[in-house]
């Protein structure tokens, strides 16, 4: 399980990990029916928990973390 937190002032972030899907089961100390997702969309101070399958070795994982951005 991952906490994930968005300490970003003013941005809302994209969180991900590469080839994998997060169960979310909880938001901001809230439990939630569980859903799969990805990317996750977290808005500042936002919290959340999120599942996922770890079957690969360490360090063989690659997470994103990018901001929203529109024009």
């Amino acid at each position: 399980m991952l906490r994930i937190i968005n300490a970003a002032l003013n941005e809302e972030l994209f969180f991900k990990i590469v080839g994998r899907y997060l169960t979310v089961v909880e938001v901001d100390v809230v439990y939630v029916k569980p859903f799969k997702t990805n990317p996750i969309v977290i808005a500042p101070g936002q919290t959340t928990n999120a599942i996922f399958s770890a079957d690969k070795k360490s360090g063989r994982y690659i997470m994103i973390a990018s901001p929203f951005m529109d024009s």
